[in-house]
């Protein structure tokens, strides 16, 4: 099964322009296959940061979009070598590190992300 793992800033951008589901849409991507941080929904709901740059509406179909997707299982994952390397890193945050660690167990994935760092 091919899984697609994205980052915050990308639900958060594509809710902006309200095309969250028209790029799953166009992708041919089921719900069930997306994977998203366990806290997105937290961080869009507390973030002075993202009130900020966003309108209330754009944030408020951010977490429309989180309640539709899978959340990684990080209980599972925050205990393997990999995402303790990568946590670690300088450059990486723990969402980043989370990502990556969580494609070590699947074959077919892709890793949406829109930090030009990362």
């Amino acid at each position: 099964m091919l899984l697609y793992f994205t980052d915050n800033d990308v639900i958060l951008k594509l809710a902006a322009y309200q095309i969250f589901w028209e790029m799953v849409a166009s992708l041919n991507i089921k719900n069930e296959n997306i994977r998203i941080l366990p806290t997105a929904a937290k961080v869009f709901s507390g973030s002075r940061k993202i009130s900020k740059q966003f309108k209330p509406t754009s944030i408020e179909r951010a977490k429309q979009i989180t309640d539709r997707c899978k959340t990684i299982d990080d209980y599972a994952i925050c205990s393997t070598s990999e995402y303790q390397m990568l946590a670690c890193t300088d450059g990486i945050d723990v969402g980043e590190a989370l990502l990556v660690a969580a494609t070590q167990t699947e074959e077919d994935f892709y890793l949406l992300t829109s930090d030009k760092r990362f």
